[in-house]
């Protein structure tokens, strides 16, 4: 069986402290079981509003049990300021201002009562007054096991809904890492790839320059030997010496570099004349072709 009680004000106590007021505090007590409410301050209408479970168990029932199947509750009010905060009774310790004694029944239901209570002596030398306003309610085995059994499932489930939100936040920071891991692998994969192909474009690159060395030197040597040739034999440049164009009547050739004249020749044991009956000597850059006029008849030949 299990008891809540509340206490919830008082009004009209004594005043014990100088100025007339007092400094409340209400000590509940059932068998080894004890509890304090909250030092009001300067108040004979104090309001606590403080509510207390009190578990009233087959030993404790026992122990405080009178022959009526009872057993009782101890509410006592003292005044802080010579008590202390400790509280607590007996022994000439505090200013005593009254007390209650609650009787408990046990039930197969829950019980509930409120009222207010007049404060009692303890002694006929106490001077008490004023009276106390409490709510006790009585809760069966049967219902604080059941009670219990819910509370123990309600605990349970908050624990097993703080694991998995525990287990989700795990997971999640596991998909994080796991998914930075993946992306950092992508990039590095795409620097690789990129450090790659920068590297056979530059291979790339640099094999189209040494080609085109090789084909500039190759251009740079054949000028070269040409220029060479052509410093050894003034014949191959045509474009060097002077030309004109012949007559029908003689052998026109693109490039002719002189015509040479020679002063007399025997021919056929006759003397030619020097200028209509010597034999006209042409000269090309690609070879030489003798042209002769003899007797109105034309005859050339040609060499190397």
């Amino acid at each position: 069986m299990s008891v809540e009680l509340t206490v919830i004000e008082a009004a009209d106590l004594k005043g014990k402290n100088a100025d007339g007021s007092s400094d409340p505090v209400v000590e509940v007590t059932l068998g080894k079981q004890v509890r304090m409410t909250q030092v009001v301050q300067a108040s004979v209408n104090p309001v606590w509003r403080e509510t207390f479970s009190l578990d009233v168990s087959e030993e404790s029932m026992q122990n405080g049990q009178n022959p009526e199947g009872q057993t009782n509750i101890q509410i006592v009010v003292w005044n802080a300021s010579k008590k202390g905060s400790q509280g607590g009774g007996g022994g000439g310790k505090g200013s005593f201002l009254g007390q209650v004694s609650l009787d408990v029944v046990s039930s197969e239901d829950t019980v509930t009562t409120e009222g207010w209570y007049k404060l009692e002596k303890r002694s006929n030398r106490s001077h008490v007054n004023g009276n106390i306003r409490l709510k006790l309610v009585v809760i069966p085995a049967a219902e604080v096991a059941s009670q219990r059994q819910r509370e123990q499932m309600a605990r349970e489930e908050e624990t097993s809904l703080r694991n998995q939100t525990v287990n989700r936040r795990a997971q999640e920071q596991l998909d994080m890492q796991r998914t930075k891991q993946a992306r950092q692998q992508r990039e590095q994969r795409a620097a690789q790839h990129e450090e790659e192909r920068r590297r056979e474009d530059a291979e790339e690159t640099a094999r189209a320059m040494k080609q085109k060395m090789r084909l500039e030197s190759a251009l740079i040597g054949s000028k070269a030997a040409t220029n060479s040739n052509k410093e050894d034999d003034p014949w191959l440049d045509e474009a060097s010496v002077p030309t004109r164009q012949y007559s029908d009547s003689e052998t026109s050739f693109a490039s002719v570099t002189s015509t040479l004249e020679r002063p007399s020749m025997q021919r056929n044991g006759s003397s030619m004349g020097r200028n209509s009956d010597m034999p006209k000597v042409v000269v090309s850059s690609k070879y030489t072709r003798y042209s002769a006029e003899e007797d109105g008849k034309s005859q050339s030949k040609c060499c190397w």
